[in-house]
């Protein structure tokens, strides 16, 4: 067997599956192991021709600060990369870095494996749901949407299954989607003051000076949506973007870490009174993981608290998110916190104001073992 380019591992993808270029997904179809080839792929069947309008002009003033040739960008779900700027316009290439090229390509299968299981929606999800949304509205705070509900004893997140449940449409790397900050809500005014709202009816108090509450901010960002009198000891933050996660100013420190290449939380064994995730859950590719790993770091009566709305960066959404409607994600995020051992005392409510256009949910669950210190819960 050659040796692998740069020390890098096998290309591993579906065949047929969609996610890779066209001509090279008909190469290797009848191929098998231990066979090899050298195919050469017009533009055609590779990334395509260079589309010239595909290339934009902007004032330079709409760029980040630090911009130079050769910088990509992220424009909504679109990267695009600064190739010329001139006389105080910016020219931004929107074509792929190989579009219009002819490649050629060696080829080497080392293993072919089963094919993985289609994607299936939990039956529990099917069935344990009474709420025909949007057509009717759920009931709002303070009703808890698990009223009545039932999971099974068995975990919905069959081990069979997961690789379907939790793939997405994009699975290129998430270091390289998050490269550029986005100083972005992602939620509107309403959802933001309907999550505050929350925060401030259960969080416990932080009187100055004479609190020990510790906080975690999972795939944190520039802001945290807290109250203003909430002021733990310590508020950590945990996210993708550097730039972002230091203009939070809710943050006391914060760690740059990639939760979908490795779930194990940074900290020590109960570390934190409380963790908060805030519309970011649905990205989660290795959720079970991660709330083991919650559970792990919180304190005996910990709190933690998920929430979510109806918008997301589709393509890095989980499949299971997706396909899921607004109160199945509800039973999905509650379902981390059923199959996850150590956490009780699990809700779910829809805090969405009355005049929020943007549907707003939360799920939260307590560490067993212990009460907040004050909570107000």
């Amino acid at each position: 067997m050659p040796d692998l380019v740069q020390g890098k591992a096998p290309l591993e993808f579906d065949v047929g599956g969609g996610n890779m270029i066209k001509g090279f997904d008909a190469a290797v179809r009848g191929m098998v192991v231990g066979e090899s080839k050298t195919v050469t792929l017009a533009p055609a069947e590779a990334y395509g021709e260079f589309d010239d309008s595909k290339m934009q002009e902007v004032d330079v003033s709409r760029l980040p600060e630090g911009c130079e040739v050769g910088t990509p960008l992220q424009a909504g779900q679109q990267r695009v990369v600064v190739v010329k700027i001139e006389e105080g316009v910016a020219t931004l290439d929107a074509n792929h870095e190989l579009a219009g090229k002819t490649l050629t390509f060696e080829i080497l299968v080392s293993a072919i494996t089963d094919p993985p299981e289609p994607f299936r929606m939990p039956e529990m999800l099917l069935t344990q749901n009474p709420y025909d949304y949007p057509r009717q509205r759920l009931p709002r705070y303070p009703r808890d949407l698990l009223e009545g509900v039932e999971f099974p004893l068995e975990s919905i997140f069959t081990p069979g299954q997961q690789a379907a449940m939790f793939s997405r449409e994009d699975e290129s790397d998430d270091g390289d989607f998050y490269t550029q900050p986005r100083f972005l809500t992602h939620i509107d005014d309403e959802a933001i003051a309907a999550l505050t709202a929350h925060y401030s009816r259960v969080l416990p108090p932080t009187p100055a000076g004479g609190n020990d509450i510790g906080h975690l901010d999972v795939c944190s960002s520039w802001v945290s949506f807290l109250p203003t009198d909430y002021s733990p000891r310590t508020c950590v933050g945990l996210g993708m973007n550097d730039a972002e996660l230091a203009a939070n100013e809710q943050l006391s420190s914060y760690d740059v870490h990639d939760l979908n290449v490795n779930p194990v939380l940074p900290y020590d064994d109960e570390a934190f009174d409380v963790i908060t995730n805030v519309v970011s859950v649905d990205y989660l590719a290795k959720p079970l993981e991660l709330f083991e790993e919650m559970e792990r770091v919180l304190k005996p009566g910990g709190l933690a608290i998920m929430s979510f709305s109806n918008r997301m960066f589709w393509t890095k959404a989980i499949k299971l998110w997706t396909e899921s409607n607004e109160y199945q994600r509800v039973l999905v995020c509650s379902g981390y916190f059923r199959y996850t051992r150590g956490f009780g005392d699990l809700e779910a409510f829809e805090i969405t104001l009355p005049n929020g256009d943007n549907p707003m949910f939360v799920v939260q669950a307590r560490k067993t073992g212990g009460e907040l210190p004050d909570s107000k819960l």
